[in-house]
């Protein structure tokens, strides 16, 4: 389509030819724009998928009103740190969770994330490679048990922690901060 019936229909009263459009290859950048901003969240939520997108759309669209927009804003790659940061303290728990599950972490969001209130949130970050022993350490006396699951088998854990981690696992106990800290420490 010619540039200017795809402006013309991008402008469209009806929502889903401008979801249509908002799907298309080799938009024109402010036509994307005017598309980030539309009423509808269908119209966001394609625009929020394309992989063309300028940071001052994927930063408009990361803070979006519509919880669904800023999950795919999550799952997009190489966002930038801000934006990665601001989602990983979203509201919606959805949002959190996908931002749990990238593998571009910073040692900041890493640490946020490990403190969140969702525990599907926190076993994601307990599953991560490379944790501090201050965030294994509070994993390991963590109030769910699928969190203390994940860390129990981790490596470079003292025989010891891993022993009374497995019995608090299989008693569904939790496990004193205080207790973690001293065998640590050993």
């Amino acid at each position: 389509l010619p540039t200017t019936v795809v402006q013309q229909l991008s402008k469209d009263v009806d929502k889903d030819v401008r979801r249509y459009i908002a799907r298309r290859e080799h938009l024109p950048q402010e036509i994307v724009c005017a598309l980030a901003a539309d009423q509808d969240v269908g119209v966001r939520w394609m625009v929020a998928g394309r992989h063309d997108l300028p940071t001052t759309v994927v930063q408009q669209l990361s803070k979006d009103v519509h919880n669904n927009v800023r999950h795919h804003i999550a799952q997009r790659e190489h966002l930038p740190q801000e934006i990665v940061s601001a989602l990983a303290a979203d509201q919606d728990v959805g949002v959190r969770r996908t931002v749990a599950g990238r593998h571009d972490l910073s040692t900041t969001v890493v640490q946020q994330l490990s403190e969140d209130e969702e525990w599907y949130v926190r076993l994601r970050i307990a599953q991560r490679g490379r944790l501090s022993q201050e965030i294994v350490g509070a994993f390991a006396a963590d109030d769910d048990v699928n969190v203390r699951q994940a860390v129990e088998g981790r490596h470079g854990l003292s025989t010891d922690l891993r022993a009374v981690i497995r019995q608090s696992i299989a008693q569904r106990e939790h496990l004193p901060q205080e207790i973690v800290c001293a065998l640590a420490a050993d």
